[in-house]
Parts: C-alpha cells; structure tokens; sequence
C-alpha cells in the first residue's frame, strides 16, 4: 500500500464541517505539522523569503491549536497505517514551547502507534535538553548537517554535543545532507569521508541525501539545475552512494 502524507499548514484552513465531511485520512502513514517560517540560520537554499514575499506569513497561530488536534485526532481515527507525524519549520526549536504543549495533547491520541519526527538545524537543541528528558524515547531528529560544506551551505554547529543529548535521552537521529550539485568535487573522496567521520561521531546511521536544486532569492530562484550534465551527475552520485 503507498502510504502518503498530509500536512497541516498555516496557508490551508479546514472547518470543521468541512474537516469532518471531506478529509479522507485512508492510507495516510505520515502527518506534517509545519510549524512557521521563523528561523535563526539563513542557508543558501532556504526558500522562507520567497514564501513571506510571494505567498505571506506562514506561522501557526495559538488559536490554530485546538484545529491541528482536532485534525490529528480524525487522521487518527480513520487511518490505520498512521506510523508518523513530523514538526517542520522554519525551525521547530524556535517553537519548541509550541510543539511541548501540542504533544501533551497530542501524545494520548496517537502515542503508541506513532513516532514524533522533527527537521532541525540542531543548534538550539543543548539550550533545550529539558525537551529530551521529557519526550526523548518517542522522538527522532533529522539533522540537517551538509558535513564538508557545513560552512558553506549554513552556519556550523556543534556536532558532538548535540548527539550526546541525543543519545543520553535514547532519542534517534538521521542526517539531512544537501548535497551541492553545483560543484564539482561534491560527491568525492572527501565529502565521503567526511560523512563517515560524522556518522561516527554522532553514532547515526541513516543518511537522507537532497541533492540541491536552488539558491535562494527574494522573488526567484537561481536554478542550479539546469546547469548541471545530469547523465555524469547521475553517475557520480551512483557513485558516491
């Protein structure tokens, strides 16, 4: 069966009427929470500009919360092969208080057939451990970390101790890598080493690679895409995995 996600985001508002009467939660295995656009690192792919400027604000509001449970708790009920439900910003740590309190409601739903996902940057997760302590054991962190081309992609982190926390609290954790297709030496020897050297050291061994499509802009993107030799690309990166 293909299990499809659906997303709960602050562009999109369901009655409740309608919530009741037109979703069909059938074959869903994943619920996506996006949580806002606010994020304190400013990566060279991140599209949160072109979202405020072309689309507008994109955060959740305190009034929407009753709204995402009711939606999580009729997803509940009908979807059987619910096996997910993921926090995505922006950064979610800047609303760490915000995603505390909804799985406090949220947990007794869903707790047990369900595991919490949540896509971070990592770098407010040792200001944050408190979090751990109290939902560790049910939560995964995908951690986007770009290894060689940490400081080119984003700002760096510190690795180490946010596994530690990681581990201490008997969470998981997989790797988001972007990998830069625009430049020529991002599936070599040293980004494959590097990669290794950081699974080591973060004790991770799940890898979900995202080649880079874009830089961002204001109003557009620059497209990397379309100059990239896509049947050496596609060799390199069979290659490197």
């Amino acid at each position: 069966m293909l299990l499809h996600p659906v997303h709960f985001h602050p562009s999109v508002r369901h009655g409740q009427n309608q919530r009741s009467e037109a979703l069909d939660f059938t074959g869903v295995g994943l619920l996506v929470v996006y949580l806002g656009d606010t994020c304190n690192f400013d990566c060279v792919y991140c599209d949160r500009d072109y979202i405020k400027h072309d689309i507008g604000p994109q955060n959740l509001l305190k009034k929407d919360d009753d709204e995402i449970i009711d939606f999580i708790r009729l997803a509940s009920e009908q979807a059987e092969d619910l096996k997910s439900l993921s926090f995505h910003g922006g950064e979610p740590f800047l609303y760490v208080d915000r995603i505390d309190k909804l799985l406090e409601k949220i947990d007794p739903i869903i707790g047990d057939k369900v595991t919490y996902f949540i896509t971070t940057n990592g770098s407010l997760i040792p200001e944050n451990e408190w979090f751990f302590e109290k939902w560790g054991k049910k939560i995964t962190i995908t951690l986007s970390y770009d290894f060689n081309y940490q400081e080119v992609n984003r700002e760096p982190i510190n690795l180490e101790g946010i596994a530690d926390i990681i581990a201490k609290y008997n969470s998981h954790m997989m790797f988001q890598f972007v990998i830069p297709s625009n430049l020529p030496n991002c599936f070599g020897e040293d980004t494959i080493a590097e990669v290794l050297r950081s699974c080591k050291r973060a004790r991770c061994d799940s890898l979900n690679l995202i080649p880079l499509r874009h830089h961002r802009g204001k109003r557009k993107f620059k497209v990397l895409i379309d100059d990239i030799e896509l049947k050496r690309w596609s060799v390199d990166f069979m290659r490197f995995v």
